[in-house]
């Protein structure tokens, strides 16, 4: 399956555009990231259906850009006519940010992803005619630590 996803060009990095989430959503696409963050408001993401991770209500993360912490939720999110079901999403309020999520691109694992700049698009080959994926993410040790589907 070929998606292809507008890109905000007032941004310099891959933000997509995702009004299908709700109107004038944006969500930066992250190569360094590993967990997708909610950076507007915590209640926003409960509008549009989130619900707390009872198995893990608090959650921290850290990387070369720092840290972030906040609840955790879940989400049932549709990227392109590419459903994520269950999708971890931690809330961790950015003030600043002009966008509303940061994905990370290893939610598109197994896809062929291009940005293409000059027409400020991004294009998704899912090499597949699957509607729904899973991210997993790993610890050092191979142990598996948050998945969702």
């Amino acid at each position: 399956m070929k998606i292809c996803l507008e890109c905000d060009d007032s941004f310099s990095r891959p933000v997509i555009n995702l009004f299908n989430v709700f109107p004038g959503c944006k969500a930066l696409v992250d190569t360094g990231a590993l967990f997708p963050v909610w950076t507007a408001p915590e209640a926003n993401l409960i509008e549009i259906g989130a619900k707390p991770d009872r198995t893990c209500p608090r959650g921290e993360i850290a990387g070369f850009g720092g840290e972030a912490k906040g609840n955790l939720y879940r989400i049932t999110i549709n990227i392109g006519r590419i459903y994520y079901i269950d999708l971890p999403i931690l809330a961790s309020r950015l003030k600043n940010s002009r966008f509303h999520m940061v994905l990370p691109s290893t939610m598109f694992a197994d896809m062929e992803l291009v940005i293409d700049y000059q027409n400020h698009r991004l294009d998704i080959d899912t090499r597949s005619n699957q509607v729904s994926y899973h991210m997993h993410h790993k610890n050092d040790d191979g142990s598996l630590v948050l998945v969702n589907g």
